[in-house]
């Protein structure tokens, strides 16, 4: 395919099994970062006016956000 650079992310991860199979099957350089489940985000997605989704969102990609500008080597335009 011609991808020379492939990253995981794992995503809504329950528990701290899971965590561990993600970091047993993948070095730190692929594992890009693990985004938990988060209960409060999913209620609040539910909803016709998800009022506070975003500030919940922030807070559960901020540390994946930063892992994936580093790799990419910054932010285009910005």
């Amino acid at each position: 395919m011609g991808v020379p650079n492939v990253k995981v992310v794992g995503n809504k991860v329950r528990s701290d099994k899971e965590k561990n199979f993600l970091r047993n099957s993948f070095t730190p350089d692929e594992l890009l970062g693990i985004l938990e489940f988060n209960e409060e985000l999913w209620e609040k997605s539910m909803l016709d006016d998800p009022q506070g989704l975003e500030e919940v969102l922030v807070d559960s990609v901020s540390k994946l956000f930063d892992g994936i500008i580093s790799e990419g080597g910054g932010v285009a335009g910005g």
